[in-house]
C-alpha cells in the first residue's frame, strides 16, 4: 500500500511471501515472508528516504534491519546519493553498508556510475553504467537487497541488463537477478507486439472505417533525437510512436482530448521523465493539424 499526503511525501507498507528451493528438489519449499515500512520526503532540494525491514523465515528465524538514504541532483546531468543499511537483530553477525553514488548523464545514450561501497571496515570501488541506441541497451548497476532466507539478510552485488530489438517489434532481454536465498540468477526473455490482419474473403485487406480529423505529433529527446516505442494516451486511447518518434490518431469528430505520457506501457527499455507535454490536443482536419510535440529525458533506474 502507497499512500501520498503530500506532493512531496511517499508512505509504503508492504507484506511479500516468499517460497525457495531447497537442495533437495523432492523436499518442500522454504516459506519466509518480509514485513517493510518505508517513507520518502524531498527538503530543500534533497531527497529522503527511511525503510524498516524484518522478516521471518524456516526454522523461525527472524531478521530485522534498516537503511536511509539521502540523494540530490547536483546538476542538470548529475545525480549523487547516499545510503546506509544495517542489521538490528537476527541470528547472523550484524552488518552495515555505507554507499555513496554518482551518477551521471553524458548523453542521452551514454551514463556513468561511481559507486564507494564501505562494510565491515574494507572499502570497495565500483564503476557502471549504461549505454542505450535504438535497437541495444545495456546497464551494468549496484544494487542492496534484503533476502529474507540469509542468516545476514542484507546482500550488496552487482546487476546487469541487456536489451536487444531484432525485427519489427521483437525484443530480446536478459539479465542478472538474486533470488530470495541470496544467489546470483539469470533470466531471458522475448517480447513482441501483435496486431490483427484483417482480411476480406477475396483476401483484399479490411480498410477499417477512419474519421476525418486526426491528432499527429513526435516524441524525441532535448536534442531532438526521436524516441520510438512511446506510449501515449489521448482521449480513452493510447498509441505508440514509431521509430522516428512520430504518432498519429483519427476521430470522427473534432474535439478536445487530454494527453498523458504513459511511461510504464513504453516498448522501450528506457525510462523517461516528462520534459514538455501539452496537457490537451485538438482533432482537426488532415490539411489543418498542427503537429504536437512531446519531450522527454531519459534517466537512470535507481535500484533498492
Amino acid at each position: 500500500m502507497t499512500m501520498k499526503p503530500y506532493s512531496s511525501i511517499v508512505l509504503t507498507a508492504g507484506h511479500e511471501n516468499f517460497l525457495a528451493p531447497q537442495d533437495n528438489l523432492n523436499a518442500p519449499f522454504q516459506r519466509a515472508s518480509v514485513d517493510q515500512l518505508q517513507s520518502s520526503f524531498d527538503v530543500a532540494r534533497f531527497r529522503l528516504g527511511a525503510g524498516l525491514f524484518e522478516s521471518r523465515g524456516p526454522s523461525g528465524i527472524r531478521n530485522v534491519a534498516d537503511g536511509f538514504t539521502i540523494s540530490r541532483s547536483i546538476t542538470r546531468n548529475i545525480d549523487a546519493s547516499a545510503s546506509y543499511y544495517q542489521s538490528l537483530s537476527g541470528p547472523g553477525p550484524r552488518s552495515s553498508y555505507l554507499i555513496s553514488t554518482v551518477r551521471e548523464n553524458i548523453s542521452p545514450k551514454l551514463s556513468l556510475l561511481q559507486v564507494i561501497n564501505r562494510t565491515q571496515g574494507n572499502t570497495t570501488f565500483f564503476f557502471g553504467g549504461s549505454y542505450t541506441v535504438n535497437r541495444f541497451s545495456v546497464s551494468v548497476d549496484y544494487q542492496t537487497l534484503y533476502m529474507p532466507f540469509l542468516a545476514n539478510p542484507l546482500v550488496t552485488g552487482i546487476g546487469v541488463s541487456l536489451h536487444v530489438k531484432l525485427w519489427g517489434g521483437f525484443q530480446l532481454n536478459g539479465q542478472t537477478f538474486r533470488s530470495p536465498d541470496g544467489k546470483l540468477r539469470y533470466t531471458a526473455s522475448g517480447s513482441t507486439l501483435l496486431t490483427p490482419n484483417f482480411r476480406l474473403a477475396n483476401n483484399e485487406k479490411q480498410a477499417p472505417k477512419m474519421g476525418d480529423y486526426i491528432v499527429r505529433g513526435h516524441v524525441c529527446d532535448e536534442r531532438g533525437s526521436p524516441i520510438g516505442g512511446a506510449a501515449i494516451q489521448i482521449g480513452e486511447q493510447t498509441v505508440f510512436s514509431n521509430e522516428a518518434g512520430e504518432f498519429f490518431l483519427r476521430r470522427v469528430k473534432p474535439e478536445h482530448l487530454a494527453v498523458t505520457v504513459v511511461a510504464q506501457e513504453f516498448l522501450t527499455p528506457l525510462q523517461f521523465t516528462v520534459v514538455a507535454a501539452p496537457p490537451t490536443v485538438t482533432a482537426a482536419p488532415e490539411e489543418s493539424a498542427t503537429d504536437v510535440v512531446i519531450v522527454l529525458r531519459p534517466v537512470v533506474n535507481h535500484k533498492r
